[in-house]
């Protein structure tokens, strides 16, 4: 479908998609603005572009409508583009404030795990396995293979659960943080 000049009222007149299916409408003003609607009727602001030089273009939202206006989705679009045109991922300084792994950790701490019965024993885990190494570290330049190498490593010292449990913080950090 070929991109046109959304408005609110065109917005606001979408239809939900068929069962068990979605579709976005692209944005003519704003390369790479999309709204989406899903089976259920819900709209949402997504960007569809390539992050932290991923090789395939990926939709991230941006905010739901209604909470966010048209314009507010534009300008936050406008934003992010300039940020991942500097080679920063935009939901990574959303969240945390910094775009640092230590920072998207704190935020997730704070949103997440404080309140789960095991909160102190993930912390553990990210300030013997995850912070001394990354702390400092962009989000966007830990790559796969760095997690990859992590595991490994804390395999190699024949810790096999301790490698599954790291790998399943850093899913959920980087699915959250990315």
């Amino acid at each position: 479908m070929a991109p046109r000049t959304l408005t609110e009222p065109y917005i606001k007149a979408l239809k939900p998609a068929s069962a068990g299916q979605r579709y976005a409408i692209a944005d003519a003003l704003v390369p790479g603005l999309k709204v989406r609607v899903t089976d259920k009727g819900s709209k949402s602001y997504i960007l569809w572009r390539r992050f932290g030089g991923a090789p395939n273009p990926a939709a991230r939202a941006l905010g739901t409508v209604g909470e966010l206006s048209l314009a507010e989705a534009r300008d936050k679009a406008r934003s992010w583009l300039a940020l991942i045109k500097q080679g920063e991922d935009p939901r990574a300084s959303a969240i945390g404030g910094g775009n640092d792994f230590g920072s998207i950790v704190e935020e997730y701490f704070r949103r997440h795990v404080a309140k789960q019965r095991r909160a102190a024993e993930v912390r553990r885990d990210f300030e013997r396995e995850l912070l001394p190494r990354w702390r400092n570290k962009p989000v966007s330049k830990i790559t796969r293979r760095d997690v990859i190498q992590l595991i490994d490593t804390i395999k190699d010292r024949g810790a096999v659960y301790q490698a599954h449990t790291i790998l399943t913080h850093c899913k959920v950090v980087f699915r959250l943080g990315s």
